[in-house]
């Protein structure tokens, strides 16, 4: 971390984008007709105005390519308000309120593409999952009012069920018309692992306007390390390349396991060859979700440099450099 004339702190981010690029970012093909429409439409009145350039509808174009325009601009709400109920958002608190106000709406029956070929009992666990997921979201974060600094790893995993990153992948479901059972260990750390991902990432990126705070990845590591915030950074971003190569590494193994190796005896084949059928179907599900996480940590990561909400007008450049300024008095460089 170096100063400038005028007394700033500047401090190299990350290149996340670099971090997530085996990622595949793939595009709505209805996104030129949704960023049409502008951020403001998506909220409430108490919220217009009260806001940078958010780019909620091009985050959901990226983060849910395969869903269609009407599921889409449901999304893009339900980002706005996500979005503006981040810490780093001013008016944190009123969008959350207006959050959970629409998630009690109807909008899960809007979202979700006709099934047929999964029974109750499937739907009921997504939805038990959907609103454990709601009501963590909406359970006021208590790391910014803690007493204490807390430890890293409570702080991990406070912001996985606190921080809304995991109900937004609880979307990939009913918008892609499958279901995921049985829910697996796999499942759920490869769930886990893009959940981290994705808040880690948004904590580099807001770091500069919420240096002080407990609820942030770098402030805790300069604590718990005793380490600038320059190296503080870094070794977040080292996180994020961690958490990368777990994903990858979790995602192969639950590939591997998808494989069916047929029995050796021949009346053990017949009966294998009943269910074959089943497990394939599982089996595609299973890809398919996987393929809708990459597509949110790429959509999401790539998002942070398009929103004005954590760069403003200067994205592009942080993009290429890394480079933002800190406020001096906030922060112990």
């Amino acid at each position: 971390m170096s100063a400038t004339s005028n007394g700033h702190l500047t401090i190299q981010l990350p290149d996340l984008p670099s971090l997530v690029r085996k990622f595949e970012l793939g595009i709505s093909q209805h996104c030129s007709t949704l960023v049409q429409t502008p951020d403001s439409e998506y909220l409430p009145p108490s919220l217009q105005g009260r806001f940078p350039y958010l780019a909620s509808p091009l985050l959901v174009s990226a983060c849910f390519s395969r869903c269609n325009l009407s599921q889409l601009r449901l999304l893009s709400k339900f980002c706005a308000l996500w979005i503006l109920s981040l810490p780093i958002s001013p008016v944190c608190q009123d969008a959350r309120s207006s959050l959970q106000h629409f998630l009690r709406q109807d909008i899960v029956d809007r979202l979700y593409t006709p099934i047929t070929r999964h029974d109750d009992d499937q739907a009921d666990l997504w939805q038990k999952r959907f609103k454990s997921a709601v009501f963590n979201c909406s359970v006021p974060q208590p790391l910014d009012n803690a007493q204490h600094p807390v430890d890293l790893q409570t702080y991990i995993e406070s912001c996985r069920e606190a921080n809304g990153v995991r109900l937004l992948l609880e979307f990939l479901e009913p918008c892609g018309g499958y279901s995921l059972m049985p829910e697996s260990p796999a499942i759920q750390a490869l769930r886990e692992t893009t959940v981290d991902i994705i808040s880690w990432s948004l904590d580099i990126a807001s770091y500069m306007h919420r240096p002080e705070t407990s609820s942030n990845l770098i402030p805790i590591l300069m604590l718990e390390r005793g380490i600038s915030a320059q190296t503080a950074a870094y070794a977040a971003g080292d996180m994020v390349k961690e958490a990368v190569e777990k994903f990858f590494q979790l995602e192969e193994d639950l590939f591997d396991s998808l494989t069916p190796r047929p029995p050796p005896f021949f009346w053990c084949r017949m009966l294998w060859a009943k269910t074959d059928e089943h497990d394939k179907r599982i089996a595609q599900d299973i890809r398919l979700w996987v393929q809708g996480l990459r597509g949110c940590i790429a959509g999401a990561v790539n998002w942070i440099y398009e929103t004005d909400l954590f760069f403003g007008t200067s994205a592009a450049n942080v993009r290429e450099y890394g480079w933002v300024f800190v406020n001096p008095d906030q922060v112990d460089a």
